[in-house]
């Protein structure tokens, strides 16, 4: 039932608490990210690359989160909290966008609860330090929903606000491909609620024409570009592979309950069977938690895969929890706030401290200062014009940390199949400028770390020089990330 309260305009003493709760997480957060010893990830560097060359489309995304950063960086500098306050921006304005949407779809008390368990969710706090295409989708994401809430409220012109949502949808494709889960789950609730009555086809016309007129950007761009970040999408989905099996489908739900927190998750599953307006809500959740369950079984999931059912979930949890659940969502929240510490604590000191894992996930986002710090010397020393990386990942990261050198960053295509952005737009070739610097993860050996590198026979080939330096630093307590140093003045003799 859609609440009638939405015309009041006074504020509730618990609404000036959540205000305040918000601001103070705001703050705590942004200290965070100016405070954080951790450098930029992988995928936050690339999506750097990205920015410092608009498009409309790039190699495996849309070009939104390419349009933020190149924004943010432009204005604060080359800082790696420049690239990702973005995240914490967006974040925040999407625990307003699920306040508002809580309190139109129950009431006042819902919104805030919706509010509370967005601001407290694990996921919101990695996606509120962590750039991802994931936040402004769930930005869009959730201005969509609080559009279709609106046109189902009574006396308001429901067309216009459909039309309303797929403008917000439209954006949301320009972020990320997953906002089409929207569009399934639209359709389903067109079909299933009585109450759209025969407006529905008309309706989810106009839904459509919104969507296609903000998104013709990246798809106008994809046609020009033989569907490569589509095509990306369909390898990433990999259902021709090995199948993930019922191993890979536990492994994927028990990943849900760390995005959502154990005890929220189980109140906002058992909001979609007994909260008010559950059609419409599991309509925009089950449909994409049970899709890409259904990926994970065939092959692979990840568990962000699934993120666009938070909105619809966190709704029904907000709903539950004003009707009789209270106490039960207030230990939910405690659950998740202390969940919310331990990560703050963890992203502060770039340490896991004694939680007991085996493998420190944090080490991708160590030692690469270092390890430029460890190639300057030679690329100076030798006046190199290339840099060859070994990988996509050590591409992406030098590129942020050689930013403003005179220097171009490499990789070798081996197969001849563009297999990242790198190898569709910065592929080593015969065109190459010497001198050239290559990085290899092997230095002995038959051919030692020649076997990484372009050799005779090939028509990049250049004569290599080497390992005429090295760079082996400790990323974690097992891990050290090794990389040795070759350098080419003059080309090999190629095929």
């Amino acid at each position: 039932m859609i609440s009638h309260d939405f015309g009041r305009s006074d504020m509730h003493r618990a609404d000036y608490l959540l205000l305040g709760a918000v601001l103070l997480v705001f703050l705590a957060r942004l200290w965070l990210l100016l405070a954080s010893p951790l450098e930029p990830g992988v995928d936050e560097a690339q999506y750097w690359v990205w920015s410092q060359n608009p498009g409309f489309g790039y190699y495996s995304k849309p070009p939104l989160i390419a349009w933020l950063i190149g924004l943010s960086h432009a204005v604060l500098g080359h800082h790696a909290y420049a690239i990702r306050l973005p995240a914490l921006l967006i974040q925040t304005a999407n625990i307003l966008l699920i306040w508002q949407a809580g309190r139109l779809l129950f009431g006042a008390a819902a919104g805030r609860w919706a509010a509370f368990g967005w601001l407290l969710l694990p996921a919101v706090g990695m996606g509120s330090f962590f750039i991802s295409t994931d936040t402004p989708l769930l930005f869009f994401w959730l201005l969509g929903l609080v559009c279709l809430i609106n046109a189902m409220r009574p006396a308001r012109s429901g067309g216009r606000w459909f039309f309303l949502a797929g403008l917000s949808l439209g954006m949301g494709m320009l972020a990320k491909y997953a906002a089409i889960w929207f569009l399934a789950g639209l359709v389903i609730w067109l079909v299933l609620d009585s109450r759209q009555g025969r407006g529905g086809l008309r309706r989810l016309g106009l839904f459509l024409a919104g969507l296609v007129l903000t998104a013709s950007p990246t798809l106008i761009w994809n046609l020009g570009n033989q569907g490569q970040t589509v095509r990306h999408l369909s390898e990433n989905a990999n259902l021709g592979g090995a199948a993930g099996g019922l191993g890979a489908l536990g492994d994927f739900l028990a990943s849900q309950f760390l995005v959502f927190g154990p005890l929220f998750l189980l109140l906002a599953l058992a909001g979609l069977i007994s909260g008010r307006e559950r059609l419409f809500l599991a309509s925009f959740s089950l449909p994409v938690l049970v899709g890409i369950s259904l990926q994970a079984l065939l092959s692979e999931a990840n568990a962000n895969w699934a993120v666009t059912a938070a909105p619809a979930l966190i709704l029904a949890a907000g709903g539950l929890a004003a009707s009789g659940w209270a106490r039960f969502a207030s230990l939910a929240l405690l659950v998740n706030g202390g969940l919310a510490v331990l990560l703050f604590a963890v992203l502060a000191t770039a340490s896991l401290g004694p939680l007991p894992i085996a493998s420190d996930p944090l080490r991708r986002l160590k030692g690469w200062q270092a390890l430029a710090s460890d190639i300057t010397p030679y690329l100076d020393r030798y006046q190199v014009q290339t840099l060859l990386a070994d990988r996509r990942d050590s591409a992406s990261i030098l590129s942020w940390y050689f930013h403003g050198r005179p220097l171009r960053i490499e990789v070798w295509d081996r197969d001849g199949v563009a297999g990242n952005h790198f190898e569709l737009t910065a592929r080593f070739g015969p065109d190459s400028k010497l001198p050239v610097l290559g990085l290899s993860g092997r230095g002995e050996g038959p051919n030692g770390g020649l076997a990484d590198l372009p050799s005779e026979g090939t028509r990049a080939a250049v004569n290599w020089t080497g390992p005429v330096g090295q760079s082996d630093r400790a990323i974690s307590a097992r891990r050290t990330r090794l990389k040795y140093f070759f350098i080419a003045t003059e080309r090999g003799s190629g095929g």
